[in-house]
């Protein structure tokens, strides 16, 4: 059976070759002071079974986080309230127009239209 071992050194160094050096010596058997050696030893089987687990396991998490965006799960298709997916219809607020005759409804349009532009913009 294989095993993955991960050793870890860990030395006072002023500079990362400095430190690299150190670890070889220490590796070599030269050096027997100021490194500290922390070791990890699992089955490779394990360790690659708990890599390409996590990473099936986010490869689904992504794949239904996408297919539940643009599936709907309701038989009613409501594009209102989705978000990230294409709008295909378009709705404006407009206010209300309480209008008698054709000089009348320029004026009272012009006048709502500048305080529904102002109000928006207030916002």
């Amino acid at each position: 059976m294989k095993y993955r071992t991960v050793i870890e050194v860990v030395c006072d160094a002023p500079d990362p070759d400095s430190a690299i050096d150190i670890a070889g010596e220490y590796l070599r058997g030269d050096v027997d002071f100021g490194v500290e050696m922390k070791t990890k030893i699992s089955s490779l089987r394990a360790y690659k079974m708990k890599k390409y687990l996590v990473s099936v396991i986010a490869m689904l998490f992504i794949s239904s986080s996408l297919l539940l965006q643009f599936i709907p799960l309701s038989g009613v298709s409501n594009n209102a309230g989705r978000t990230g997916s294409p709008v295909f219809s378009t709705y404006t607020v407009m206010p209300s127009l309480n209008t008698k005759g054709k000089d009348d409804f320029r004026k009272e349009w012009d006048e709502k239209k500048g305080e529904a532009v102002l109000d928006y913009l207030k916002k």
